[in-house]
């Protein structure tokens, strides 16, 4: 997670606090019951799910035995996501210098591509709940009674919206333990 200081000068980097109590609380109820928020919606997708992914070294040197076709093998890992319900696998050819670095983008792959697999957008009313400002790095609890959803999940962004009318603010959610990667 990174963010710019409060004078822009610095660029602070922080990992996740995954273990804190969850500041907020959105409830999207069915009926009569009261609700917290104004929407909630779930993108939960495979697209980009996989079991395994592999990564083989590139290769700048003639074909050999250990070097077929440009691609170097012994230059080659894999990391494996046992939680992945689907048996794909995705084998990405990169220039790496040694196993090791291999093994570092292989997992890096299937971090990113998790990173994506569920995300979760509230539609908050005002900027904040009991007192306290929407914020990322923060943890909540989210819970849609239309479609039986509900989990504590990290708050990744917030983005304020406001007219002289209105407050509002957008929330984007992901499962605990999720890796955050910045592009």
């Amino acid at each position: 997670m990174a963010w710019a200081s409060g004078d822009g000068r610095d660029l602070v980097l922080a990992r996740p606090n995954f273990a804190q109590e969850p500041r907020f609380d959105f409830r999207l109820a069915e009926g009569a019951k009261p609700s917290t928020c104004d929407d909630v919606q779930i993108a939960d997708s495979i697209e980009r799910s996989y079991r395994r992914v592999t990564v083989v070294g590139q290769s700048r040197m003639p074909p050999t035995s250990s070097s077929a076709y440009g691609l170097n093998l012994r230059r080659s890992s894999s990391a494996v996501d046992e939680s992945c319900p689907l048996d794909l696998h995705r084998r990405v050819v990169e220039e790496v210098r040694s196993v090791s670095e291999a093994e570092l983008l292989a997992r890096a792959h299937l971090d990113d591509a998790r990173s994506e697999a569920l995300v979760v957008t509230v539609d908050g009313w005002q900027h904040g709940q009991r007192g306290r400002l929407y914020a990322p790095d923060t943890v909540a609890d989210v819970a849609d009674e239309r479609n039986g959803f509900a989990a504590r999940l990290y708050v990744r962004a917030v983005t304020y919206r406001g007219s002289r009318t209105d407050e509002r603010s957008v929330l984007e959610l992901v499962p605990l333990q999720t890796r955050m990667v910045i592009q």
